[in-house]
């Protein structure tokens, strides 16, 4: 796993340019974030550290030792009518990060506080939830007025229960959130600090080989019902129009193996965004 990424780049330099300082609270995260940001020459100019809150009931003098917020943490939410248990955990942790970021960039006058809450895997504790997601709040201090208030908020799902790896997902998706509000909230765009990335959308786009997913059969199983797929036969691509690739759904893979009685050999490619699987088919023999 990588130390820091290319979304912590853009944060960095963008809280330097914005003259803005943030803080951290992270939980499933383990630190990734503080460090990916650390990670950044020159750093120290904008962030002045920041907690790792795993076990809510047991870091009280790690959340600014603020008995009331911490109170409030623990406190269990009330469940809706109909509310699954998954539903009311992922709940639990929205408003876990909107109460957390709120109060350390108050408390810590900070410019920004990012606050992750959620669950990495590859085991869970509420029943109903097999992968992993973080939700993520940056609360942002109005330096006229000192008021703070909730600027973003989100919810990261990821398409597999691998820790490690969703544990950079969520980091990434942290930065990402936080320049959002760096650049919506100041005179920046996000052209002033870098360019998000080479795709002609201008859209910055993560692909992650998830190389721990390849000796997990059963991973592979699940993700590869709900994966694209890139075909090849005779080392070729399918493509369309224009040369854009064409990707298939796995029933349309089936479809076409049935159709040719080829021979097929699926490779799994990795994970784009956190969200979508990718697999490459090459039929080595069967009918054209």
């Amino acid at each position: 796993m990588s130390l820091t990424s290319a979304s912590f780049r853009r944060l960095v330099s963008a809280l330097k340019q914005a003259n803005s300082t943030t803080t951290v609270v992270e939980s499933c995260c383990g630190g990734l974030i503080q460090s990916s940001i650390m990670a950044q020459p020159g750093s120290s100019a904008v962030y002045w550290g920041g907690t790792v809150s795993y076990n809510t009931r047991k870091v009280r003098p790690l959340l600014l030792n603020d008995a009331k917020l911490h109170a409030d943490l623990v406190q269990p939410l009330v469940s809706g009518n109909a509310e699954s248990e998954e539903s009311l955990y992922v709940r639990s942790k929205i408003e876990h990060t909107k109460r957390v970021a709120l109060e350390y960039c108050g408390q810590m006058e900070t410019d920004y506080a990012i606050a992750e809450s959620g669950a990495s895997g590859p085991t869970f504790r509420p029943s109903g939830l097999d992968k992993g997601f973080a939700a993520i709040a940056v609360a942002r201090r109005d330096k006229a007025s000192g008021e703070v208030s909730i600027v973003k908020q989100d919810v990261v799902r990821s398409a597999h229960n691998d820790r490690e790896v969703n544990m950079r997902l969520f980091a990434d998706a942290a930065a990402k959130l936080a320049l959002e509000a760096v650049t919506e909230n100041s005179s920046l765009s996000e052209d002033d600090n870098e360019a998000r990335g080479p795709l002609s959308d201008g859209a910055e786009y993560h692909f992650d080989r998830a190389t721990k997913l390849r000796s997990d059969p059963e991973a592979l199983s699940k993700l590869s019902r709900e994966a694209k797929y890139v075909v090849l036969r005779g080392g070729q691509s399918l493509f369309g129009s224009g040369w854009e690739l064409k990707f298939l759904s796995y029933d349309e893979v089936q479809s076409l193996c049935n159709a040719t009685g080829a021979e097929v050999k699926t490779t799994f490619l990795g994970i784009l965004d956190g969200k979508e699987a990718f697999f490459g088919s090459d039929f080595l023999s069967g009918n054209e």
